[in-house]
């Protein structure tokens, strides 16, 4: 017997090791079928039927963890990939990422910092054109106090939601010229400056044009960033499955 806390209907296993009082226990492999067809294995160190230490994972669909398993569940360091290409490496409690982590999306965008429970809470954001974002998230969406530099040298530092600039922020030029006010759904809509020349004045409306074309483009990687955090979602499930493999006879 091994252990499985989710079993499915027409579920079944072949396993190649030692037993210990019925259950799988010591080293060896185990293989899942689901209405006969090929479902899964797990290799590595068994003990009353749950996989301990480390060890591997593959799921039918391709997805794949090696690392460690406390009582059947990814737990501790490890690396989960999935089929569609997505690679998390660090820390797993019960299966899920929790602590620090890096995890890598097929379109180059990079994330690396604090996991909880499956969702990326600090950290940094890289794009593959040089965009950063370094700061908190809420729901796998950049929410919070954050700082935004753009591959250009500009800069956004200051309140953010849902992916957006919103709320209280500064917005600066490479040049150094600072814009700062109040920011709604990605735009300006109250500014502190208060230019006194006509130089002043070229400046900052400059920086409102750098704004109202971020705006659209920080809704546009908002999204993209929405598209990942859906497939980052799929490869937090990838991990949960981890332990359904380990099915009971």
């Amino acid at each position: 017997k091994v252990f499985n806390p989710l079993p499915k209907p027409n579920e079944s296993i072949r396993w190649s090791g030692g037993c210990e009082d019925g259950f799988a226990h010591g080293e060896g492999t185990l293989e899942w079928f689901l209405n006969g067809a090929p479902n899964g294995t797990n290799t590595g160190s068994f003990h009353e039927g749950k996989q301990t230490g480390r060890g591997t994972a593959l799921f039918a669909n391709g997805s794949r963890y090696e690392g460690e398993f406390v009582n059947g569940r990814p737990h501790g360091s490890g690396t989960m990939t999935s089929e569609k290409g997505h690679r998390y490496e660090g820390d797993f409690i019960e299966g899920r990422f929790s602590g620090n982590g890096v995890l890598t999306t097929p379109d180059g965008i990079r994330r690396h910092g604090q996991f909880a429970a499956g969702l990326f809470t600090y950290g940094t954001m890289n794009w593959p054109n040089g965009d950063t974002y370094i700061g908190q998230f809420s729901e796998n969406k950049r929410t919070g106090r954050g700082t935004y530099t753009f591959a250009s040298g500009a800069r956004y530092e200051g309140e953010f939601f849902e992916g957006k600039f919103h709320g209280q922020g500064v917005l600066t030029q490479p040049n150094g010229q600072k814009l700062s006010g109040t920011f709604t759904d990605g735009k300006l809509t109250g500014s502190s400056a208060a230019p006194a020349s006509s130089a002043q004045r070229e400046e900052t409306d400059s920086l409102k044009q750098l704004v109202d074309a971020v705006a659209p483009r920080d809704l546009v990687t908002g999204q993209r960033s929405l598209n990942m955090e859906s497939e980052s979602e799929e490869l937090t499930r990838a991990s949960e499955q981890s332990g359904q493999i380990l099915g009971q006879a």
